[in-house]
């Protein structure tokens, strides 16, 4: 009997701890359930063991109950996981993000990159970009005048892809595989289309926007790597860049039609735990 009740009461801690770590998706509670998907059963198996044992009756029957406890918080676990996987997928603020950063190259046809503080902030186009599911808008920034995408990664390194020039949304899972049945056909065309372009991207590829302003993108890999210029449309410098493995780093600089610096900011690192922002000198 008392192995009975040990088994009983680690089975008990393990289910309880179970729906806690559920409940509070951070890193240590996913280590946590990992754990604990070993425990249970273990400690399932025990009490199993123990009431084939006994001969007194009460025993299988908290055994079965145990048994359907297990399943109702595993499946329940999966089942909430997946809801609540929706519900931070629609509250993700990167359409809002969108529409002020289309707002602000509008009022700014000077600037050739935004910063997450020209658009988020007490003063500017939204006063705050809440995080509903570990996201850090923050990685969206710098973003440059003529972008294709918005990308915005969840806690749990699912990501939501959202175009500019294409409606739908294209949703990956941790591993970078593309959900089809959450994802918009056409989005979904449009972004395998958009991948197999830059791979073909080497070298120096030139981009003229209708006003017959150019952006001259250095390309390696796939990826935008090296010097970046823009130039007005009588061929003018307008700006200055660097990038490096994708991302725009170091030094950046935007000249009037007469040579004088008018803007300049350094593009400075990034990371998921709080951001840094640019450090900026207009």
């Amino acid at each position: 009997m008392a192995s009975i009740r040990v088994s009983l009461s680690i089975l008990a801690t393990a289910v309880g701890a179970f729906g806690i770590a559920a409940q509070y998706q951070s890193q240590t509670a996913l280590k946590l359930m990992l754990g604990l998907l070993l425990v249970i059963p273990l400690a399932f198996c025990w009490l199993i063991y123990c009431s084939l044992q006994s001969r007194w009756q009460p025993v299988r029957i908290v055994a079965l109950l145990s048994a359907v406890a297990v399943a109702v918080t595993v499946s329940g676990y999966f089942f909430t996981a997946k809801i609540r996987h929706r519900s931070q997928d629609s509250a993700i603020a990167t359409y809002q993000i969108q529409a002020a950063v289309e707002q602000f190259f509008f009022e700014n046809p000077q600037r050739v990159f935004v910063n997450y503080e020209d658009v988020i902030g007490p003063q500017r186009y939204m006063k705050a970009a809440r995080a509903h599911g570990g996201e850090d808008y923050h990685e969206l920034f710098p973003l440059r005048r003529d972008y294709d995408e918005l990308i915005t990664t969840m806690g749990d390194g699912r990501q939501n892809i959202v175009f500019r020039y294409v409606g739908g949304i294209v949703k990956q899972n941790p591993r970078g595989e593309i959900a089809v049945d959450r994802s918009s056909p056409k989005a979904v065309e449009y972004h395998r289309s958009l991948l197999a372009e830059r791979r073909k991207r080497e070298g120096v590829q030139v981009v003229q926007e209708a006003d017959r302003r150019r952006f001259e993108t250095t390309w390696r890999g796939g990826v935008p790597d090296g010097p970046f210029r823009a130039t007005y449309a009588d061929g003018k410098l307008w700006a200055e860049a660097t990038y490096v493995r994708g991302v725009p780093s170091g030094r950046h600089v935007v000249y009037d039609r007469a040579g004088k610096i008018i803007y300049e900011t350094i593009f400075g690192p990034w990371r998921r735990e709080g951001g840094i922002a640019p450090q900026t000198r207009r």
